[in-house]
C-alpha cells in the first residue's frame, strides 16, 4: 500500500507539471523563438545652460601708464556658478577699452605686450593686456583676447570656480583724463 500511495503522488505531480507547463514562464521553452522585454522609463527635460557671476564690475579708479593691476583678492575675486542642469564649458572673451562718451580707445593685446602702435596717417593706438587665472589651477595667468576661448572645461551643475583678473595698462597714454571702460563676456556651452 505504501508503494501505491507514493506512486500515486508521483503520478499526480507529473500530471500537474505537464498540465501547467504551457502557463508557467519557468517551464516555457520554445527553441524556435525566444524573447524577453526590457522596459525603459524616462522623463524629458529641457537642457538649461546658465552661468552666474558673483561680481560683475571691477572699478580700478585712476590708472597710470605701464602699470599692472590685480583684482582683490587676486585669485578668488569672482565666483562662476553653473546654475544650469548640464555640464558646461565656460568661455571668455574680451574687447577693446573705449572712452565713455568719446572715441578714444585702448586696443586689447593678443600677445601680452602693451606697446603703443603707429597707424596710417600718423595715428596711433594704445594697447592694454588682460589676463585671468582660475584659483588653484596652475601657476600662470591666461591671456584674454577678442576671440572667445575656453576658460573652464566641464563645470558640473551647481559647481563653482573662482578666478581673478590682471590688467596691464598701455605703455603710455595718447590722451590723459579719459574714462575708459571695457567688458569681458563669460558664456557657457554644453560640455
Amino acid at each position: 500500500m505504501r508503494f501505491g500511495v507514493v506512486g500515486l503522488v508521483a503520478v499526480v505531480a507529473l500530471i500537474s507539471i505537464l498540465l501547467f507547463k504551457p502557463f508557467s514562464p519557468v517551464f516555457a521553452v520554445d527553441s524556435a523563438n525566444s524573447s524577453a522585454v526590457i522596459t525603459i522609463n524616462m522623463t524629458t527635460t529641457e537642457t538649461v545652460l546658465a552661468v552666474e557671476l558673483s561680481l560683475s564690475e571691477w572699478d580700478l579708479g585712476n590708472v597710470t601708464a605701464n602699470a599692472v593691476y590685480y583684482t582683490d583678492p587676486p585669485l578668488e575675486w569672482c565666483t562662476i556658478n553653473n546654475t544650469g542642469n548640464v555640464d558646461e564649458i565656460i568661455r571668455i572673451k574680451g574687447e577693446n577699452a573705449r572712452e565713455i562718451g568719446g572715441s578714444y580707445q585702448w586696443m586689447l593685446s593678443n600677445d601680452s605686450t602693451n606697446d603703443q602702435h603707429g597707424g596710417t596717417g600718423g595715428s596711433s593706438w594704445d594697447e592694454y593686456v588682460l589676463w585671468y587665472k582660475i584659483s588653484h589651477d596652475g601657476d600662470s595667468y591666461t591671456i584674454v583676447n577678442a576671440t572667445e576661448s575656453e576658460m573652464i572645461n566641464g563645470l558640473a551643475p551647481d559647481a563653482t570656480k573662482q578666478f581673478g583678473l590682471k590688467l596691464l595698462s598701455p605703455e603710455s597714454f595718447s590722451l590723459y583724463g579719459k574714462k575708459v571702460q571695457t567688458h569681458i563676456t563669460i558664456s557657457a556651452v554644453a560640455a
